[in-house]
């Protein structure tokens, strides 16, 4: 079976989450008999020439083109669509997505599309007209899209927005689960993703800063992301002098971005992870986390509640109250309790989050579509 992904991103990017979610899918899915076509932007690639020989081994066509409209709409690119079975989008405002789904239509090709994300209010309030729009536009084809959620919540959100939708499957998202770094762990805290408003950066910032005096010296509060888009770079600036304000110069670091066995060994090595988030259908830094036997603190916009249920972490209200109180909790467990809460987060992610025990799920969607 021939399935097209249409793409803002694809790994070795690590421009977002779904870059590596859909390959460690794409992955699997090479693995099973399947054939996953992948056409994708240059976005959060270092070197433009980036197409990897490794693909073929997992019965992947990968292509990279520039991220204009006209570059997806090519006749080159367009055969793509009319010789596959189903196309996969990940996303409802890509340029492409509307022009792909009215030529899917047309061509009677199997439509499926995981939203990600974007019917939250927090996502949907940015540039809400053009999205009330596009949403609009989607819907008067809905009867012919399945669609793809990757919590309850976002589930609730499809079909509020699309009730007559083809049908709708509610899936998590899964990781290549890595090797697990033995490092020493220090006594930092760790915030790992895009800097951007919707990560409630500043509210992290501002709970560390009601530590008390004796955890406050003894800890130390990383950020590693990067801030790519405009209003990204004015968030960062923003938070650097909300840094200052609070004098925590000493205490919080920017570390840019981090990838691959640095990106590992940093979550190995890290006290816990926070994930303040506004919204996030899903967040795979938590589970990246807890691969490495690193506990999370994730707010209620997340859907992560399943950690406080296996004692990995906590999952509170998006409040800097609720955020310090958690902190001062993880930090003052007794070594023996702490060591429990790495153990069970490493346990949850091999048994509920493992790309090769779950792909049957995928095969199975696609299979009914």
């Amino acid at each position: 079976m021939k399935i097209f992904y249409p793409l803002l991103c694809y790994y070795p990017s690590e421009a977002g989450g779904p870059a590596n979610t859909i390959y460690w899918l794409t992955k699997a899915l090479g693995k099973n008999g399947f054939n996953p076509i992948i056409l994708s932007t240059y976005y959060g690639l270092k070197n433009e020439s980036r197409e990897k020989d490794w693909y073929s081994k997992y019965n992947i066509q990968a292509k990279f083109i520039s991220g204009s409209i006209f570059s997806f709409l090519t006749i080159k690119q367009l055969r793509k669509i009319k010789n596959t079975n189903i196309i996969h989008f990940s996303s409802l405002f890509f340029k492409p997505t509307l022009f792909y789904i009215i030529l899917s239509i047309i061509w009677r090709k199997k439509i499926v599309l995981s939203p990600r994300g974007e019917l939250y209010l927090s996502a949907l309030n940015r540039k809400s007209v053009k999205k009330k729009i596009y949403i609009k536009v989607i819907r008067l084809f809905q009867k012919k899209i399945h669609f793809h959620s990757t919590n309850p919540v976002e589930t609730l959100q499809i079909k509020q927005n699309f009730p007559k939708a083809g049908s709708l499957i509610e899936i998590p998202n899964y990781i290549q689960i890595p090797g697990k770094q033995s490092v020493e762990i220090k006594n930092q805290l760790l915030f790992l993703g895009r800097i951007n408003p919707l990560k409630n950066i500043d509210l992290l910032i501002k709970a560390f800063g009601k530590l008390p005096s004796e955890i406050a010296l003894n800890f130390k509060l990383k950020i590693a992301g990067e801030a790519l888009l405009e209003y990204e770079q004015q968030y960062l600036k923003y938070l650097r002098s909300l840094i200052k304000d609070l004098q925590l110069d000493n205490n919080i670091e920017f570390i840019g971005g981090v990838y691959g066995n640095q990106k590992e060994k940093l979550l190995a090595e890290s006290y816990c992870l926070v994930l303040p988030s506004k919204s996030e259908n899903f967040g795979n830094v938590v589970i990246e986390a807890l691969c490495q036997g690193t506990p999370a603190i994730v707010t209620k916009n997340a859907p992560w509640e399943i950690i406080e249920k296996k004692k990995a972490g906590y999952w509170i209200k998006p409040e800097i109250e609720n955020i310090t109180l958690a902190l001062k909790k993880i930090i003052k467990l007794n070594p023996t309790e702490y060591e429990n809460f790495r153990n069970n987060a490493f346990n949850l992610a091999i048994s509920d989050f493992d790309i090769e025990k779950n792909i049957h799920k995928w095969i199975n969607c696609y299979n009914n579509v």
